[in-house]
């Protein structure tokens, strides 16, 4: 039997994102979908409940960790290890990229707010090690 996160990548491996062309010249927010599986538990997937702020149109939502990308990110890839660092303290070396999926055009909850798009990226947490602290930060409530 195949393991489910190598179907998972085979999968990614041949699909194709729909890329939306003006991402680029818009304002861009990355996620990050971290998967993992266990004999035991089988595949999980990480999530978290965003804190609440007020003016925020996501707080209290659930999700993905993730965020805006910055002029300090070289790519995609930055940003979503950039965000997971920030949120979760995860680093590098726990996530294996895995593929992408289609990027997601996000309408404004405020008139004269510009749209947004976001790209979803699929990672592999590398192992379920005692090493692996998951330690949220104060825009994470769980």
């Amino acid at each position: 039997m195949t393991h489910p996160l190598t179907q998972i990548k085979t999968s990614l491996d041949t699909f194709t994102a729909n890329k939306i062309w003006y991402r680029h010249i818009s304002t861009r927010a990355i996620v990050a979908i971290c998967l993992c599986h266990d004999a035991k538990r089988g595949t999980m997937m990480l999530m978290i409940q965003r804190a609440r702020f007020p003016g925020d149109p996501w707080s209290g939502q659930m999700g993905f960790p993730g965020g805006k990308q910055e002029a300090v990110d070289a790519n995609i890839h930055d940003t979503a290890m950039r965000e997971c660092h920030e949120e979760m303290s995860l680093l590098p070396t726990h996530l294996e990229p895995l593929g992408r999926l289609s990027d997601i055009n996000v309408r404004p909850f405020q008139p004269g707010k510009p749209i947004m798009i976001v790209t979803p990226l699929v990672y592999q947490v590398r192992s379920l090690q005692d090493s692996l602290i998951l330690s949220p930060n104060e825009e994470v409530a769980a």
